[in-house]
């Protein structure tokens, strides 16, 4: 039986001195972890990603809350170009794998030891302590 939440390291393709401070971040080249709750199934038609209310939580201080908030705004727009961008080059997405969207609170870096609390209405919420 697998427990949530899950915390998976991070690695990088870029080495410290590779690729401007964007392309970096796209890496998640300052990240320390993927934390993962446990699976849902989420239908497109269900969410409007756009005004979905999102938070993050420090120690018990209230430190974002977005209503929408992603960059790329519509996220099913980018998994739809990934899920083709990857069949085209016999490399489809499987069951299973992990695609990350990118943050709806930006990136907030939490103080160590915090207990970091987030939540998108509708999604999920989840608790990790670092």
């Amino acid at each position: 039986m697998v427990e949530f939440p899950i915390r998976y390291p991070l690695e990088t393709r870029l080495d410290d001195k590779q690729g401007d401070p964007l392309s970096q971040l796209a890496d998640l080249m300052r990240h320390g972890a993927l934390v993962l709750g446990a699976p849902s199934a989420l239908l497109p038609s269900e969410l409007d990603l756009l005004t979905l209310p999102a938070t993050l939580v420090f120690n018990g201080e209230k430190v974002a809350s977005t209503l929408g908030g992603n960059p790329a705004e519509d996220v099913w727009t980018l998994l739809a170009w990934l899920a083709l961008h990857c069949e085209q080059r016999g490399q489809p997405l499987r069951a299973g794998q992990i695609v990350t969207t990118g943050s709806c609170t930006g990136m907030l870096l939490a103080p160590a030891g915090a207990l970091v609390q987030a939540e998108v209405n509708g999604v999920g919420r989840i608790e990790v302590q670092f």
